[in-house]
C-alpha cells in the first residue's frame, strides 16, 4: 500500500497550484498560451466577451478558434481578438446570433482568414 503526503505544495488543489493545471501554477499555463495555436471553444454558451479577450490577449499565435454556439459573444469580443490575435487562418462563429457585420470587417482587417464558417449571425 502506497500514501502520499499531503504536505507537499506540488500536489496542493489549487492552493499553490493552478485552476487550470494541477501541480503548476497559473505563470507556467500563461506561458504556453503564448504558442497556442488551436482552441476549440464550441458550445460554451455561457461564455463572454471578457473569456475570449483574456484567451486573446495572451495568445498570438493562434491560428484557429472555434465558437460555435457562443450566443453571448459581441462584436466587441471579435474585433479585439482580430486585434490580438493576427494570425488567424480559421474561424468558427456558427449561432453566434449577436454578431454583426462589425466583427467580420475587423476580422477581414487583421486577419489572413483561409476558412471561415458562419450561419445564423446578425
Amino acid at each position: 500500500s502506497s500514501s502520499s503526503s499531503s504536505s507537499s505544495s506540488s500536489s496542493a488543489w489549487p492552493p499553490g497550484g493552478s485552476l487550470f493545471y494541477p501541480g503548476g501554477n497559473n505563470k507556467q499555463v500563461t506561458k504556453c498560451w503564448q504558442t497556442l495555436s488551436e482552441v476549440n471553444l464550441a458550445m460554451c454558451v455561457n461564455m463572454r466577451d471578457s473569456a475570449l479577450t483574456y484567451l486573446a490577449a495572451r495568445s498570438p499565435a493562434l491560428q484557429a478558434l472555434d465558437v460555435t454556439s457562443c450566443a453571448l459573444l459581441t462584436d466587441k469580443a471579435i474585433v479585439f481578438l482580430s486585434e490580438q490575435c493576427p494570425r488567424l487562418q480559421k474561424i468558427a462563429l456558427d449561432n453566434c446570433v449577436q454578431l454583426s457585420d462589425m466583427a467580420i470587417m475587423s476580422l477581414s482587417t487583421h486577419c489572413y482568414l483561409l476558412h471561415v464558417h458562419m450561419h445564423n449571425c446578425r
